[in-house]
């Protein structure tokens, strides 16, 4: 007959390792409401805190880990691994064209297996960004959606370089479309009144440059 003592043990030792590893994940993944379970030992778990934790396997789903004791002991802990993070709804319709503000978005709670690498996990990332497209509310904001705010707007003077070999020639041109740095846009020069396209540069240029 087993021991009430060692029952009890071994019914309060998976409980004890699930917070710890819980917390580990939490701390070291910045996750949010991990759950840890099914928790099986292989070997005997010494009563101090481990020094040290290694996953093996995982983190998420079936997750194998080493806890390393001070001692030397070395414990090997299989569990079931599920966590969610905060990802960023429209809390309300966002129009086409217009610049993210906090008070559009709302955070919701996603199991993090279902998080793709392109939906927005914090404002941070899309600040001062505005939507491609419409976006109704309650629509999983993804990094897709949004682009920058063009350095230059459609009408705007800019400067048309033509350059090849020593020959370098300037006009003054207008933009027929937003611009940003490193897009190739067209542009209406003012001395021929002909629509070309050039690369767009830093401080207003746009290269027509073959």
């Amino acid at each position: 007959m087993v021991p009430l003592v060692l029952v009890a043990m071994l019914t309060l030792m998976p409980v004890k390792l699930e917070g710890l590893l819980a917390e580990y994940l939490t701390e070291t993944y910045h996750w949010e409401d991990v759950q840890v379970r099914l928790v099986s030992v292989e070997g005997e778990v010494p009563s101090q805190n481990p020094e040290d934790i290694k996953v093996l396997k995982g983190p998420l789903g079936r997750a194998v880990f080493v806890l390393s004791y001070g001692d030397g002991t070395e414990v090997k802990v299989t569990s079931i691994v599920r966590a969610k993070v905060r990802v960023l709804v429209a809390s309300k319709p966002i129009r086409k064209g217009q610049v993210l503000r906090p008070s559009m978005v709302a955070e919701r709670l996603m199991d993090i297996q279902r998080v793709s690498s392109d939906m927005v996990t914090d404002l941070e990332s899309i600040k001062a960004m505005r939507a491609r497209y419409h976006i109704r509310a309650g629509t999983l904001l993804r990094m897709g959606m949004f682009e920058k705010e063009p350095e230059f707007k459609k009408g705007q003077k800019v400067t048309v370089l033509y350059q090849r070999g020593a020959l370098r020639v300037t006009s003054a041109g207008v933009l027929r479309e937003d611009a940003r740095e490193g897009m190739v846009v067209e542009v209406m020069n003012l001395a021929t009144k002909k629509v070309i396209k050039g690369l767009f540069r830093k401080g207003g240029i746009v290269d027509v440059t073959p």
